[in-house]
């Protein structure tokens, strides 16, 4: 029987032998478990210890310096999780269920998380607040594209930002029609490990070489580049020099006051995270009896489901505001 604990971090025992879940510290486990490769879920942990994870996530691990050895373990099953390339949930014979950052929507070349059937799941919880439901993604599409195009006729640029790994990669892939199309050097090595697994991405000329050679004089243009504030060196250069458009991506846009606090000229509501219903979907799909929620509104979310029945209680930790995303970005 599979018990579920957080001590320094979550972790699970199966029959003696310890797990420990993404942000664990790696002390007294035998394994540890990376359901992507996100910094704030990827330890640099002792080098001795093994990893599960995909193939995918070890790569995109190297390309940010993180060695990790990958492991098979007897009893544990990996499924996608539909949140980046390679992000899986983890469930341990039939009786727990771990998600990690999960997302049930597909979106461009990510599928949606089907999750398994499991006694217990662990659910992360972002966007556990009911004020969290987001737009379909073809409407939130819809929109960017008519104000892409708005720009691109009166000859105005246009940054289209999202986290360097994922969002980006998702942003590049549904946004293709726009020409031309450049892209921040970040970018780079996580586009060609996408591109390895046969997500087709555009190779494009690099931000910093269309800078030197005047193609960005050549108006308008769409740059992919990752998330920064619309007041960091960066995106201050590209709207005085070019008169740019910054346009962020992010589930956080549906709070009020998120444009002005990013300091961006859009924002648009399209998140690699489940909403409030997606979450709520998850729960009930993989048949749980009980929940373990974690991260985000874990604690609105667990007595939220303790409500419609289920026995539900959050783990301790975890960002949970948008003032503590803002933060961390």
């Amino acid at each position: 029987m599979a018990k579920v604990s957080a001590g320094n971090g979550m972790e699970i025992d199966l029959g003696g032998v310890r797990i420990g879940l993404d942000d664990h510290d790696g002390e007294g486990v035998d394994y540890v478990f990376v359901s992507h490769a996100h910094g704030d879920h990827l330890r640099k942990a002792d080098k001795n210890l093994q990893a599960i994870c995909s193939e995918e996530t070890a790569m995109l691990a190297a390309a940010r310096g993180v060695d990790l050895r990958i492991a098979s373990v007897p009893g544990i099953e990996l499924f996608p999780s539909g949140h980046i390339l390679g992000s899986m949930a983890l469930r341990v014979g039939r009786s727990v269920l771990y998600t990690g950052d999960v997302c049930d929507r597909s979106r461009g070349p990510i599928e949606g998380f089907n999750p398994p059937k499991a006694e217990t799941i662990i659910i992360e919880s972002t966007f556990g607040f009911a004020a969290f439901r987001f737009p379909k993604l073809d409407d939130v599409l819809g929109v960017a594209r008519d104000c892409i195009d708005d720009c691109f006729r009166k000859g105005v640029p246009v940054v289209a930002m999202g986290y360097a790994l994922g969002k980006a990669q998702q942003l590049e892939f549904l946004l293709d029609e726009f020409r031309p199309s450049y892209v921040h050097p970040l970018l780079t090595k996580y586009d060609e490990i996408y591109r390895l697994f046969g997500i087709r991405i555009r190779e494009r000329v690099r931000a910093d070489e269309a800078l030197k050679t005047n193609l960005l004089e050549k108006k308008p243009w769409i740059l992919f580049a990752p998330f920064q504030s619309g007041r960091s060196s960066f995106n201050s250069y590209v709207r005085k020099r070019y008169g740019a458009r910054l346009m962020a991506f992010s589930g956080w846009a549906c709070e009020r006051g998120y444009k002005e606090a990013m300091g961006v000229d859009e924002a648009f509501p399209l998140s690699d995270h489940c909403d409030f219903d997606g979450l709520l979907r998850t729960v009930k799909r993989s048949r749980a009896d009980k929940v373990f929620t974690t991260h985000g509104f874990s604690g609105e979310f667990a007595k939220h489901l303790r409500k419609i029945g289920y026995d539900a209680r959050p783990l301790p930790g975890g960002q949970e505001t948008l003032q503590r995303y803002l933060k961390e970005s």
